[in-house]
């Protein structure tokens, strides 16, 4: 129970992410209304996360004529709650994926995959152009050639505000779950 609500606690870095994606996706116009709705949300998703949780717990009980002869709700009365969070941060991130654009501009965003033959059609394009290019006019060949450095574009203020976010969350799932013992 500690590991799994200290893993909850450490990954939950999440929210520095978000920050930083609407920082660099909104301008001075709607910047404040759109980190209004980080707090909106989360208020809304406290309210509703307990409420939908509370109905979908125990289906066999609370709804006989759906799952009145499933076994497995039976025997598992809390999988339908902890099953529909999973699937709303699922959907949640599949959303984000596809639809969330790369706001890191030296990686070069998103470049959909190529199907073979658009990509046997580049590889003879660029072996064209090589080709064309007649080497006896090259006066002067570079003695080194030095890429540019790669980033993963994960900054140490990154890692940094990822880590205190989660050390956040940590704090606040550890006092939710030691005030009852105080109660």
């Amino acid at each position: 129970m500690w590991a799994t609500r200290a893993a909850c606690g450490f990954l939950n870095g999440n929210i520095g992410a978000a920050k930083s994606v609407l920082g660099e996706i909104t301008d001075s116009t709607n910047r404040a209304n759109a980190f209004a709705l980080i707090g909106l949300c989360f208020g809304i998703g406290s309210i509703i996360g307990p409420i939908l949780g509370g109905v979908l717990a125990d289906p066999v009980t609370n709804f006989p004529s759906v799952f009145g002869d499933s076994l497995f709700f039976k025997e598992n009365p809390y999988f339908l709650p902890c099953f529909c969070s999973a699937m709303i941060t699922v959907i949640g991130f599949i959303v984000g994926y596809l639809y969330l654009p790369e706001t890191c501009k030296h990686l070069g965003g998103y470049h959909p995959i190529q199907s073979e033959s658009n990509q046997s059609e580049h590889i003879s394009e660029e072996v064209d152009v090589e080709s064309s290019v007649d080497h006896n006019q090259v006066s002067e060949i570079p003695e080194a050639i030095t890429l540019p450095a790669t980033s993963s574009g994960i900054g140490k203020a990154a890692i940094a505000v990822s880590l205190a976010y989660a050390l956040l969350a940590l704090q606040d799932i550890v006092y939710i779950e030691v005030f009852r013992t105080f109660i």
